[in-house]
């Protein structure tokens, strides 16, 4: 059986095509997530406070540009997410209902030297 040669070359660009839809990926949230950077120093959050829209999934980048390990933790929503020197870690949280939570560092001694925010969901 004989092909044409567009057809072949058509088979070629869909696979190719379909194969890099499938192999790429995004760092922008989806339509139902909202994305937040959040900076963790000595002894303070960047931005005070954490402002999101509610019922969506929160996705919280948090990068540690302090000299000491730091974490942001919200108790209410059962959420922590610890940050070494010098390096960024993302984690998920909702989707969130409207309210007011509490956030701070839970390493020792942090929380007590003002270590804390406020997420505002509205």
């Amino acid at each position: 059986m004989k092909f044409p040669v567009r057809a072949l070359a058509l088979v070629g660009v869909l696979v190719t095509a379909t194969v890099l839809a499938a192999c790429s990926s995004s760092s922008s949230p989806t339509p139902s997530s909202t994305r937040v950077e959040i900076s963790a120093t000595e002894f303070m959050f960047d931005p005070d406070p954490i402002v999101v829209p509610a019922n969506k999934v929160v996705e919280i980048v948090l990068a540690n540009g302090g000299v000491v390990e730091h974490d942001l933790t919200i108790d209410s929503l059962g959420f922590a997410l610890k940050v070494a020197i010098g390096e960024t870690k993302t984690g998920q949280i909702g989707p969130l209902e409207p309210g007011t939570y509490e956030v701070y560092c839970a390493v020792v001694g942090h929380k007590e030297a003002g270590m804390t925010t406020t997420l505002t969901v509205q």
